[in-house]
C-alpha cells in the first residue's frame, strides 16, 4: 500500500486504495487547511517485534474472518483463506466485478457487517472495550477446522520454526478476534463517511463561499 500510494498519489489528495477485486486507486480533494502531525511519544521496537506482531495479526484477522463467515452462515471451503473483505462481499451480496469505490452500496456494507462483529465476542464476556481474547484452543474450535487443517491454512506461511513456535505461544496467551476486525472494517467505514464529508465541502462549501466573496466584491465596486 505504501508503494502504490508512492506511485499514484496526487497532490492536495487523500488516496484510497484498495487490492480487492483488484488493485485501483481513488482521490479524494480534500479542503485546503493545516495538516497537524502529533507524536505519540511511544517507541515501537518495530526491528524487534514487527514479524512477530504483524504475524500475529495476520493470523488474528484471517481467522476472525473465517470464524465470522460462519457465524454469518457463509460457505467458506476448509482449504480457503478468506478475508475480512471477501466476508463483507458475500454477506451483503456483492457481484462478482465488485462495488465501484462511489457506490453507497460499499458504505452501507461495512456499516452492516460492524453491526454483526459482536459475534466474535467470547460468550459471558463482559469488557466493554472489545478486548476480548481467545487460546488458540478455541479459534481452531469456532473455526470449524481440524487442528492440523488450521495449522495448514493459517500457520504453514510463517517462516522460520522458531518463529512459529513464538506466534503459537502468542496466540496461545491471548489471541485478539473482536478489536482487529472492528478496526480493520471500522476504519473503512469511516474513510467513507469522510470522504463524503471533503467531497461535499469541496463541490458545495467552496462554489458557495466563492461566490458569498465575489458579490462582496463587486458590491464593494459599486458602492466606491
Amino acid at each position: 500500500m505504501d508503494q502504490a500510494a508512492s506511485v499514484i498519489s496526487t497532490p492536495d489528495s487523500a488516496l484510497y486504495v484498495t487490492f480487492y477485486p483488484h488493485l485501483a486507486a481513488s482521490p479524494t480533494a480534500l479542503p485546503r487547511g493545516t495538516l497537524v502531525l502529533a507524536h505519540s511519544c511511544v517507541t515501537s521496537e518495530k526491528a524487534v517485534h514487527a514479524r512477530t506482531r504483524y504475524n500475529l495479526r495476520v493470523v488474528e484477522t484471517l481467522a476472525a474472518a473465517r470464524i465470522l463467515a460462519r457465524r454469518l452462515q457463509i460457505d467458506v471451503h476448509p482449504r480457503d483463506r478468506i478475508t475480512l473483505r471477501e466476508v463483507v462481499g458475500r454477506f451483503c451480496g456483492e457481484p462478482k466485478e465488485g462495488w465501484s469505490e462511489d457506490s453507497n452500496q460499499l458504505r452501507l456494507a461495512f456499516e452492516s457487517t460492524i453491526e454483526n462483529i459482536d459475534k466474535l465476542r467470547p460468550a459471558g464476556s463482559t469488557h466493554a472495550d472489545g478486548q476480548e481474547g481467545v487460546t488458540l484452543e478455541t479459534m481452531i474450535e469456532w473455526s470449524g477446522l481440524s487442528d492440523k487443517d488450521f495449522e495448514d491454512v493459517y500457520l504453514s506461511w510463517v517462516d522460520g520454526s522458531l518463529l512459529r513456535l513464538i506466534l503459537i505461544f502468542s496466540l496461545n496467551y491471548c489471541a485478539q478476534l473482536k478489536q482487529p476486525t472492528f478496526n480493520c472494517i471500522g476504519e473503512q467505514s469511516t474513510y467513507y463517511r469522510k470522504r463524503c464529508v471533503c467531497s461535499s465541502f469541496v463541490i458545495y462549501a467552496l462554489p458557495i463561499a466563492r461566490a458569498y466573496l465575489m458579490m462582496l466584491f463587486y458590491g464593494s465596486l459599486e458602492s466606491s
